[in-house]
């Protein structure tokens, strides 16, 4: 699970909704209607689905549909719809989104970015990953809930290259661009207590310059038994996305997510893994210039591999998560006692 390239997955999500009648039924042709009268029903928008989600990120409070933006009748301010997608920052979110608009093209999607680039085309680096079984609770919640599950999943800096499937996801980022459903800030968020059965913050902890009030907002907005899951780096190379501000431990992530319920916290145990990418960075600044940067560390990234093999030793270790890229955690939000 990464920001990266190297670790992305599947294809981009259609909001595509199934249309349903009253009693929840799939809306499939009425035997006892006269084809002649039957009116052809009617998608609601991905603005329509996500309605019922969105919250002033002032106050909180459910927001209205006015013309082309969304008005809070609470506090009354008013927030822009461009293209469909929801702007929604909050007034101490304003460096927030100019950082995002530096940083994202409005039309980024993986294919654009890598269609800029012809090196990355060219010359893609190896996977540096073998096969793991760790953390094993967490990739089965990532396979079942995120990435092909029917529940109402928030994924969190969604970026232009972790495209996953479900058509329940909503993709919340700090700036438009070709992979983002709600642009907002994720330690303001967008919206409504108790709205999500889960939550993903995948390579997100590391780039917000305050992880405990994220977790707050996590918790805040998911309903009570759903699901928070976290993959933040531990010894992994700089890279700001727009920013990078931290690094954890598994016991720093236990901290910060203190108020869940913790059901799984461990890493993918492969140390090999983590010194290839330190070796593909440490190559890279013998040239200040992008091009034969990236060349350098595509040289450092085969010349490294065999590193990898020696991952199907070391990951059987009790310290292999010594020297590992990161942590991941799995909690549940406590339901009210």
């Amino acid at each position: 699970m990464s920001r990266h390239p190297e670790g992305t997955a599947s294809a981009l999500h259609p909001l595509t909704p199934t249309v349903r009648s009253p009693d929840g039924t799939p809306d499939d042709e009425d035997p006892l209607s006269l084809p002649s009268r039957r009116t052809p029903a009617v998608s609601p928008s991905p603005l329509d689905r996500l309605l019922p989600l969105l919250a002033c990120p002032e106050c909180r409070k459910a927001l209205d549909p006015r013309g082309s933006a969304l008005h809070c009748p609470a506090c009354d301010h008013e927030y822009p719809v461009r293209n469909g997608v929801p702007i929604l920052h909050a007034k101490t979110s304003l460096s927030v989104a100019e950082d995002g608009d530096a940083y994202f093209s409005r039309t980024d999607t993986r294919e654009e970015v890598a269609r800029r680039n012809r090196l990355v085309a060219l010359f893609r680096f190896p996977n540096p990953a073998i096969r793991s079984d760790h953390p094993r609770k967490t990739k089965a919640i990532f396979a079942n809930e995120v990435l092909s599950g029917g529940k109402t999943v928030l994924n969190v800096g969604s970026g232009v290259h972790k495209l996953y499937a479900n058509p329940n996801l909503v993709n919340l980022d700090i700036a438009p661009h070709g992979n983002v459903d709600v642009v907002g800030d994720g330690l303001a968020m967008p919206f409504l207590d108790d709205r999500f059965d889960g939550a993903v913050l995948d390579a997100v902890l590391e780039h917000v310059p305050d992880p405990w009030r994220l977790a707050a907002e996590a918790f805040r907005v998911l309903k009570p038994g759903g699901f928070v899951l976290v993959h933040a780096p531990f010894l992994y190379p700089y890279h700001g996305a727009p920013r990078d501000y931290f690094r954890y431990t598994d016991e720093g992530l236990r901290r910060v997510f203190a108020d869940f319920d913790e059901i799984e916290c461990d890493s993918d145990r492969l140390p090999g893994r983590a010194l290839q990418e330190i070796l593909r960075a440490y190559a890279g600044i013998y040239s200040d210039r992008r091009s034969l940067s990236y060349l350098y560390r595509f040289g450092a990234a085969w010349l490294s591999l065999p590193y990898k093999l020696l991952d199907v030793y070391l990951k059987r270790k009790r310290k292999s998560s010594v020297v590992v890229t990161g942590f991941s955690y799995l909690g549940r939000k406590p339901h009210p006692k």
